[in-house]
């Protein structure tokens, strides 16, 4: 029973020493983005509008509005698709709000 107990309390030790080390070097990792757009919302069959915006500090941030198909008054939804990919990434769930009434703007 002991040694059982030991051998949990390693396995535990090693583990938070792993997430540690996860946690701390992650920070140093950068993010490089695929600048490639495999597809747009009109390969699904939906009208979007490219839009372009000017940061404060000079960037620009691209994105697309795709709007309701039924409404043009309803709610958008702001959708941030992460860190991963780009917005091309993230057309199954622009259709799926898109499927929901929303419009979207990503």
């Amino acid at each position: 029973m002991i040694r059982l107990l030991k051998a949990a309390l390693v396995s535990a030790g090693i583990l938070a020493v792993l997430l540690i080390a996860v946690a701390w070097f992650s920070r140093s990792l950068p993010f490089f983005p695929s600048k490639e757009i495999q597809a747009s919302p009109d390969s699904l069959g939906l009208a979007y509008e490219d839009i372009r915006l000017t940061t404060a500090d000079g960037e620009t941030i691209a994105g697309w509005y795709v709007p309701a198909a039924d409404s043009t008054d309803g709610p958008v939804l702001l959708f941030f698709h992460g860190n991963a990919g780009n917005i091309s990434f993230c057309l199954d769930s622009i259709a799926m709000f898109h499927d929901l009434g929303l419009s979207v703007l990503l």
